[in-house]
């Protein structure tokens, strides 16, 4: 789950043009949080010089949609030279392009690099999960796509807080998914889904109510 203040900055649209995730998983549901379609969606996997310059090219083009998005993982297997080859961009980063690096070892970067990115730590996204919500979240994952099936789950949520340990526990469900398949177009829908019953949920709507609407377009 996102931080408040990630959250705010999507919300508010004051996103930075760089930010340093210590956490991969955080990182990959980042990205996934901005909303860009996929074809705008830049993946670079291998940190070698050629996959920097490839990324840089791509970068010459205009996004087919408002924004893009670069997710750079292991971005602390980076060697020196090619860091530097990468801050040429961060100094002079596009103005419709949000760069994203995954780097558990953050001090494996230059201290340049770090000083133009937003540092998201790992404990700053930390997810506390519930084991009865986990279960739960699972079993509702993993049901047949029938409503009346996902509507005979959640009916068994009646408390707030349980609740929202139930959402919580869906969404880090579908955040596995993300990182294994990478299809964020096809998982926008149910997180876009998620998040709205959330925010219904905190917002004191009725639990009941807000479950089912989630069983029922899920």
């Amino acid at each position: 789950m996102l931080n408040k203040e990630l959250t705010q900055a999507i919300e508010n649209k004051t996103i930075s043009h760089a930010y340093l995730f210590t956490d991969e998983h955080a990182a990959f549901e980042f990205a996934n949080a901005l909303g860009v379609r996929a074809v705008d969606f830049i993946l670079v996997e291998n940190v070698l010089t050629k996959d920097i310059e490839s990324m840089q090219e791509q970068l010459k083009l205009k996004p087919f949609g408002d924004k893009r998005v670069v997710l750079i993982k292991n971005a602390d297997n980076m060697q020196v030279v090619v860091q530097n080859k990468l801050l040429k961009t961060l100094e002079e980063p596009p103005q419709d392009t949000t760069i994203i690096l995954s780097a558990q070892r953050k001090d494996a970067l230059l201290a340049t690099i770090q000083s133009r990115c937003t540092l998201v730590m790992a404990e700053d996204a930390e997810l506390e999960l519930d084991s009865e919500a986990i279960a739960l979240a699972k079993e509702f994952a993993n049901a047949k796509p029938l409503f009346y099936i996902r509507k005979e789950i959640v009916m068994r949520i009646e408390d707030r807080e349980f609740a929202l340990k139930f959402i919580d526990a869906l969404e880090n469900i579908l955040r596995e998914e993300l990182i294994k398949t990478l299809d964020a177009e096809k998982l926008a829908s149910k997180l876009n889904l998620i998040q709205e019953q959330r925010i219904n949920i905190k917002s004191n709507h009725s639990v009941s109510y807000a479950l089912k609407s989630l069983a029922l377009n899920y």
